[in-house]
């Protein structure tokens, strides 16, 4: 695997080609960080923009030019995040979901010469027009054969899910010298700069695909239910928290009535402990601290209101903690300056310490280098007056609205 590569001359013409057809992916298309993969027989994009290709591939220059097109898609439509946001979701089912919403909209475009057969949503006995989200969910039991790019196997710029040829190049990482790619933010950039470019090229020339100028206008004015989200992220923690099952020996396993003189650990799953920071600083209004309340009394109730969870109110300092089993409980004392990092240390040092941490803040707030030893998700509370450029990379981030 070789890094930063000059792309073969069939590629170059492949991307420049796109490039011509689609000029208002240009700034994405040589965005993308190449990666020479030889025995790959495809082309392959990561969710850090990094394109993987083998030198050796044969496609013509209008193949090479509708994969790019098509994995640009992938790229702009976000499809990483968006199966990571499906309980238990399957990679590759996803894949060739995302695949179908993709060339439902792209096939019948002048411009599209497929190298290899795609997949359309008939091959997966559905109809056209749907998310992929909508025919993940409707998903039949049908046998694909996945071929290539554009049937299923997309690399993980559609699904997440990291691809063994990747596996030099962490998909996490945001891109190191030697491992070159770009970081969610800087993709997000990307994303709003090609929305940008599409949205002047229709006002001024009129030929821009309908698909492209939908979704060019979701990028521009994201109409994001912020509810379902967040449900959606503290769901798929949990679940994920779940799922680390290990042995105790403080229970004895079913197996050692078989055993006498042995005595066998049984597999336990973990009970997701959740803790709350909220700021409550002086950068923050009375209805946004009424927003984040109301996702205080949400995430309590998804946590189990028997429990309780334990809210650390913090400005500069952390002026109330103790576990509440509702929102009315919390003291809302503070109005200061503001630094979540005091919070967050306090909700860590305590001896049951939280599996997932939920920070409820406006994100004009220093973070802690190093990731807490928890799942991170932060709740930006405050409209458009927020700092979401400022959030770590470990965290998910959700915009309250």
């Amino acid at each position: 695997m070789v890094y930063m590569s000059i792309l073969p001359e069939n590629l170059q013409a492949g991307r420049y080609l796109c490039s011509n057809n689609w000029p208002y992916l240009s700034a994405g298309l040589w965005a993308l960080q190449p990666v020479e993969t030889k025995g790959l027989k495809t082309i392959g994009v990561d969710k850090s923009w990094r394109l993987y290709y083998d030198p050796d591939l044969t496609w013509d220059v209008q193949g090479i030019a509708t994969v790019l097109y098509h994995e640009m898609n992938h790229l702009l439509r976000n499809h990483p995040m968006r199966a990571e946001n499906i309980l238990q979701c399957d990679p590759e089912a996803f894949n060739i979901c995302a695949d179908a919403e993709i060339n439902d909209d792209i096939s019948s475009e002048s411009n599209v010469k497929w190298p290899d057969t795609p997949i359309l949503p008939k091959d997966i006995k559905q109809k056209n027009g749907l998310l992929a989200e909508e025919y993940y969910s409707n998903l039949p039991k049908v046998t694909i054969k996945v071929v290539s790019v554009g049937s299923g196997d997309c690399g993980s710029c559609a699904d997440g899910n990291q691809r063994p040829h990747e596996k030099d190049a962490p998909i996490n990482a945001g891109g190191t010298s030697e491992t070159p790619g770009i970081s969610p933010v800087e993709a997000d950039l990307v994303r709003h700069h090609i929305a940008q470019e599409i949205k002047d090229r229709q006002n001024s020339r009129g030929d821009v695909p309908a698909h492209l100028q939908r979704l060019a206008q979701e990028i521009l004015n994201p109409k994001v239910d912020w509810r379902k989200l967040l449900k959606a992220q503290v769901r798929h923690t949990m679940a994920d928290i779940r799922g680390r099952k290990d042995f105790t020996f403080k229970r004895p396993s079913r197996r050692s009535a078989s055993f006498p003189r042995i005595i066998l650990p049984a597999m336990i799953e973990p009970i997701p402990n959740t803790a709350i920071v909220l700021d409550v600083s002086g950068s923050i209004s009375g209805d946004a601290l009424i927003s984040g309340l109301a996702e205080v009394n949400g995430v309590i109730r998804s946590c189990g209101i028997q429990r309780g969870v334990p809210v650390y109110v913090t400005d500069a300092a952390v002026h109330s903690a103790k576990k509440v089993f509702s929102a009315n409980q919390i003291e809302l004392t503070g109005g200061g300056g503001t630094d979540m990092r005091v919070g967050i240390d306090k909700a860590m040092s305590v001896k049951e310490k939280p599996h997932l941490l939920i920070i409820i803040t406006d994100g004009f707030t220093p973070w802690p280098t190093d990731a807490p030893k928890a799942k991170v998700i932060i709740a930006l509370i405050g409209g458009g007056s927020v700092d979401a450029s400022s959030c770590p990379s470990y965290a998910k981030v959700v915009k309250v609205v």
